[in-house]
């Protein structure tokens, strides 16, 4: 008998059936394109190594400490229309002779890192101008004059962004309707052989109507949410590429046609350093992983969840159960305890800053009710994973 936690972290793609398979040069196959790929995988063993290996454990309640550490190349936590990543916890009770008994998943959250000090030009400002004119055979009957100015492209979640829409209706007749901004997020996923995309608005902000003839200066602004970081932060892909995109898109409208303009955003996790408004940068303080639950000293940990991803939460069931054996959990630090009780049912979410690259541990104590074990497996602290250990797959399945 042995028992073992399983730590894995996966990209996986629901391909449409028009891109699922191509043809080769020579028309001679239909390869089939990479719908998944594995970013981290490890796995420890609490009890035992083997299925035969002899244990006993006397009659009572038993808690296994275990730990997992983080390489910080591992992208964000994702939930999109067709494709995901996903990173779970999983405790499988190996037997000899019965059949493997496993826990429900225990799902949690990465936050990838983008530092935003990275890409000076993103703190410059730019604008952008726009003409729209309405012709009718060689008349020109009137023209719309867009411009849209803004101080900077890269923000964090929680930052104010400003922006400055100006308008110059020349007809006096025709007015534009209510003009709009949108923050927009484009998910583009690229395999070798295939590639697919969609957009999603994920805020929008109600600006003036502009009356005929009239010139409209527009200061709009809004809270940067908590999504995302763009790209979903630094990390390399072997097989498939996530990359997350945001742009500033400001529209209006007559009866007749529409005006518009995009300007490209990028939201990182470090705030720019020269800017005064934005917040302090993500702390890279992790405290212990107990019973499931990740704590980060953030006062209102709900507002640290994407709002793609904030749905998901839900209270996962933590506990184990195999054979007669069930799970209880054990806060070993009693200053969190306060801490706890304020964010119970509340998935976890782990980060630490670019710069300083510290190795992330989780550990939880695992407390079974056995059958029987000979002694536990030592504890021994092992330094961060490269990454092509992080991603080795899975051993695979006996038959």
């Amino acid at each position: 008998m042995a028992l073992k936690i399983e730590l894995v972290g996966k990209g996986v793609v629901n391909w449409e059936k028009e891109h699922y398979f191509v043809e080769n040069s020579n028309n001679r196959g239909r390869p089939r394109i990479p719908d998944e790929e594995t970013y981290i995988y490890q796995e420890k063993y609490l009890i035992g190594e083997r299925a035969e290996s002899p244990v006993t454990l006397p009659p009572g309640v038993h808690s296994f400490p275990y730990f997992f550490t983080l390489s910080p190349w591992l992208p964000s936590s994702f939930e999109g229309r067709h494709c995901h990543i996903r990173y779970s916890l999983q405790a499988t009770l190996v037997r000899a002779l019965f059949k493997d008994l496993k826990s429900e998943p225990l799902k949690f959250l990465i936050k990838g890192i983008l530092d935003l000090n990275q890409y000076p030009t993103i703190a410059r400002p730019i604008n952008v101008n726009e003409q729209k004119n309405w012709d009718f055979l060689c008349w020109k009957l009137w023209s719309v004059v867009f411009n849209l100015s803004i101080d900077k492209t890269g923000f964090v979640p929680g930052e104010i962004l400003k922006f400055l829409a100006k308008f110059n209706n020349s007809c006096s007749n025709v007015k534009l309707t209510p003009v709009k901004a949108y923050l927009i997020q484009k998910v583009t996923v690229k395999a070798p052989r295939a590639k697919s995309s969609y957009e999603h608005k994920v805020l929008k902000v109600k600006g003036p109507i502009i009356e005929g003839g009239e010139i409209e200066n527009w200061e709009g602004s809004f809270e940067v949410p908590h999504v995302e970081p763009s790209g979903l932060g630094l990390y390399p892909s072997q097989v498939l590429r996530f990359n997350v995109q945001y742009c500033l898109k400001v529209v209006a409208k007559n009866v007749f046609n529409t005006i518009s303009r995009k300007v490209g955003l990028t939201i990182g996790t470090i705030a720019i350093r020269d800017s005064a408004a934005a917040p302090a940068p993500i702390s890279s303080e992790i405290v212990t992983f107990c019973g499931g639950q990740q704590f980060t000293p953030y006062k209102n940990l709900s507002d640290t969840f994407p709002p793609i991803l904030a749905n998901n939460r839900s209270g996962s069931s933590n506990n184990i159960s195999a054979r007669n054996a069930t799970t209880s959990q054990t806060h070993t630090n009693t200053n969190l305890e306060e801490t706890a009780n304020n964010i119970n049912n509340s998935m976890p979410i782990a980060s630490s800053p670019l710069s300083e690259l510290p190795p992330s541990e989780i550990s939880s104590p695992l407390t079974i009710l056995p059958e029987t074990t000979k002694g536990l497996l030592n504890r021994t602290d092992t330094p961060p994973p490269t990454y092509e250990e992080a991603i080795k797959k899975p051993p695979p399945k006996k038959s």
